[in-house]
């Protein structure tokens, strides 16, 4: 597999009679096509529907969505949870890590017991492999949930996930694979604990948009391409909800 290049603070008012409810889409959101609005809507309208919030039709412009609701009687952790659910301290799930460059024999020597984890470090098990799968990731991640504004699966070839970052992880990423070399260097992602992907950096500086290619089937497409995304949040579009009484 090998990772390649491709070119709301919230604030919140409740009250029990008819509310207006705006939701500030992220400036630095590439995407505000025609059909990426009506998705944003329709998950928008999912949610609602979860939490039991009744509402009249979404309408939308290139900044936001609006709609009214007269059941919206949530208070602020809840409407924080529905719509900015990383916003205030959520514990992080998803990690991008540098991978040891000695991770084989030094998780060896770790898992046979004659070796200490070095200062700094951690193992991971791989999802979906057998337990002597780990690998020796740097303890903190590079990049979280928190950079990721898109993830989606190639299915036309259905071996790589294209990934767009914030403008802060774009930044975030450049420092991070600068400090790494190309075509030996892997970075591992980690979903709740577990590594899901083991990628070789196949450039020498990543940004805003790359791609991770090599994997094996559709399917893994798509789970690497959801975990992304649902790690990020449903409504990583939204950097802010206001709610204001009618």
């Amino acid at each position: 597999m090998k990772f390649i290049p491709f070119l709301f603070s919230l604030f919140l008012f409740t009250n029990l009679y008819s509310s207006e409810v705006t939701l500030f889409l992220r400036s630095d959101l590439s995407d505000k096509s025609e059909a990426s609005m009506k998705q944003y809507v329709s998950i928008v309208n999912e949610l609602l529907e979860e939490n039991n919030i009744k509402a009249n039709p979404i309408t939308y412009s290139k900044d936001s969505l609006k709609f009214q609701s007269s059941s919206l009687r949530a208070n602020l952790k809840q409407l924080e949870r529905i719509f900015t659910p990383n916003s205030s301290g959520s514990p992080i799930q998803l990690g991008i890590h540098a991978r040891h460059p000695e991770c084989d024999s030094l998780t060896q020597a770790i898992l046979a017991g004659t070796q200490d984890a070095p200062t700094g470090y951690k193992l991971v098990q791989m999802q979906n492999k057998s337990s002597s799968t780990k690998y020796l990731l740097i303890s903190e991640p590079h990049l979280t949930e928190k950079d990721i504004i898109n993830a989606f699966p190639d299915r036309s070839t259905n071996a790589q996930v294209y990934i767009t970052l914030t403008n802060d992880g774009a930044e975030k990423m450049k420092k991070f694979t600068r400090s790494l070399t190309s075509g030996s260097s892997f970075i591992v992602t980690t979903f709740n604990g577990k590594a899901v992907n083991n990628a070789i950096l196949n450039a020498e500086v990543l940004s805003k948009n790359f791609v991770i290619s090599g994997l094996d089937d559709r399917t893994e497409c798509e789970q690497l391409a959801s975990k992304l995304l649902s790690a990020s949040a449903p409504t990583h579009f939204i950097s802010k909800v206001t709610v204001s009484s009618q």
